[in-house]
C-alpha cells in the first residue's frame, strides 16, 4: 500500500471516530428531549459508523502484510 492510501484510511479512520463521538453526544444531549424520537436511527448510524471503521481497520491490516 502506498503512503497516500495508508494516509487516506488513517484519515478516514479519524472523521469516522469524529462522527462516532459527534454521535454520542447527540445522543446524551437528546435524552433531555424525549419528545424526539431519533435516538434509535442515532444508535444504528452509531453501529454502521463502527462497523465500517472495523472494516477499514481490516483493510490496513491486510495491506499491510
Amino acid at each position: 500500500m502506498n503512503t497516500k492510501q495508508q494516509y487516506d484510511l488513517k484519515l478516514i479512520k479519524t472523521k469516522l471516530n469524529a462522527a462516532m463521538v459527534l454521535i454520542e453526544e447527540i445522543q446524551n444531549l437528546i435524552k433531555e428531549f424525549p419528545e424526539v424520537e431519533s435516538e434509535n436511527w442515532l444508535i444504528g448510524a452509531l453501529d454502521d459508523l463502527e462497523n465500517f471503521y472495523w472494516e477499514i481497520e481490516e483493510l490496513q491490516d491486510v495491506k499491510q502484510d
